[in-house]
């Protein structure tokens, strides 16, 4: 019998519509069997972290891990998270993935940290510049597959930082174990202004490493308020890519958005059916 995983990824902005996260997800039928929901600017609240406050709106069959890349201006944690079913899946191992530029071992990461450490106003126009990006990695088993996910954030500026990010997942996920599933999932910053830029690069390199992009019929994700009822106004920002082991070239699945309020971003969904 074919079995089903249910995945979404989703930008909250800081969860500053808090309220109206946890209502749509209450209440909208996307959220009712998800295995994995793949957050990205996940904050505090109260000093509750966002990530349990909506896994314990998903009911008592999940559980969650949030992890801080950075804090930004007025104290604000920028996180991400990721929320699963803990009857179906079970996780063998967690890890936070430092990306580039200032990941460690490169030359800026003990200058950043030493920078970073001092309240000077110089400091503090840099902390908005040199943000600092993480990956949540979490492997282990799902019908008896074995699974490796990424839960990613790219960083806002620079077309070549982006193309270095990605392809440090990809080398990262290549010096691990094999498994029979990987997901890469989250917000890729990948903005365009007419048709540019073009983003190949990145696609490239994923459909190189075996990843197939489940969201390409999607045209938006992200709607920037600056811009109302222009063409620089929607952007596709956020992506699900999977490689399938035993299906590396015939995946079956549906992927969709959902245009609800609660963030700047809306989800992003996919239903993956396993043969």
């Amino acid at each position: 019998m074919n079995k089903t995983i249910n995945i979404a990824t989703w930008n909250l902005h800081y969860c500053i519509e808090l309220n109206k996260i946890l209502n749509n997800i209450r209440i909208n039928k996307n959220f009712a069997n998800i295995d994995f929901l793949m957050l990205q600017e996940v904050s505090l609240h109260d000093g509750i972290e966002d990530a349990s406050l909506i896994a314990n709106h998903l009911g008592e069959d999940y559980t969650y891990f949030q992890a801080t890349a950075q804090t930004l201006k007025k104290d604000i944690p920028q996180a991400n998270a990721l929320i699963w079913n803990k009857k179906k899946i079970e996780i063998d191992c967690f890890d936070i993935v430092e990306l580039p530029p200032l990941h460690k071992g490169s030359r800026l990461h003990i200058p950043y940290k030493k920078i970073f450490d001092k309240e000077h106003k110089l400091v503090i126009f840099l902390r908005n510049v040199l943000q600092k990006r993480i990956s949540l990695l979490l492997e282990g088993k799902i019908y008896k597959k074995t699974f490796r996910i990424y839960v990613v954030h790219f960083d806002i500026v620079g077309f070549a930082t982006k193309k270095r990010q990605m392809s440090f997942i990809l080398e990262d996920s290549n010096q691990r174990k094999n498994v029979d599933i990987e997901i890469i999932a989250g917000d890729l910053n990948t903005f365009k202004y007419f048709n540019m830029p073009q983003w190949k690069s990145i696609k490239e390199s994923t459909e190189k490493a075996g990843f197939v992009d489940l969201t390409t019929n999607i045209k938006w994700t992200f709607s920037d308020s600056r811009f109302p009822k222009t063409h620089f106004a929607r952007h596709k920002l956020d992506t699900i890519f999977i490689r399938d082991i035993a299906n590396p070239t015939k995946l079956d699945y549906q992927s969709w958005s959902l245009d609800i309020s609660g963030s700047d971003h809306i989800p992003v969904f996919a239903k993956i059916t396993l043969s």
